[in-house]
């Protein structure tokens, strides 16, 4: 039996857009264009990105004390 043979996975990707959801309901996201293309140069971006956006799984023990954590939900 391989070790992940027991695990269900789910793909929890988003797309990361200017309309994300954020927990504060701002613009988590934006895109910098530091230099476009020319003839010695490819194209440089900065993205900005808030804390926490996209890229974590929150539980409601998070932010309430005696909440669920992650393993306690249900899959």
């Amino acid at each position: 039996m391989m070790l992940f043979d027991s695990y269900k996975f789910i793909d929890l990707t988003h797309l990361i857009t200017p309309n994300i959801p954020t927990w504060d309901r701002t613009c988590g996201f934006s895109v910098e264009n530091i230099k476009d293309y020319d003839p010695h140069s490819p194209r440089y971006h900065s993205p900005h990105m808030e804390a926490g956006l996209g890229y974590q799984i929150d539980a409601p023990g998070h932010v309430i004390r005696g909440g669920d954590s992650i393993d306690d939900i249900p899959s």
